[in-house]
């Protein structure tokens, strides 16, 4: 139940009026084309380099998130052994 709650805030905060605005802004970044540029080699060429695009934007923001939530796991595990000296 928690997991559907959860998809169901991202979801709910995609969609908010404030994030809808840097969506385009945001695929374009993914795209890594912006509408100037033309996209060499075709619509293949194209999807391929969008996808690797995503994939490594996904790659390096779950590699961050996933430090940040363990390096914080770390130091309540040191806070909650050392609680006695800290109080």
């Amino acid at each position: 139940m928690n997991l559907f709650v959860a998809f169901g805030a991202g979801v709910a905060s995609f969609v908010a009026p404030c994030m809808l605005a840097i969506v385009p802004a945001f695929l374009a970044y993914l795209a890594g084309f912006t509408l100037s540029d033309s996209p060499e080699g075709g619509l293949a060429t194209s999807r391929i380099a969008i996808f690797l695009n995503t994939l490594v934007f996904v790659i390096g923001f779950t590699t961050v998130f996933v430090l940040l939530g363990s390096s914080l796991r770390a130091l309540s595990q040191v806070v909650r052994t050392n609680t006695v000296w800290l109080n």
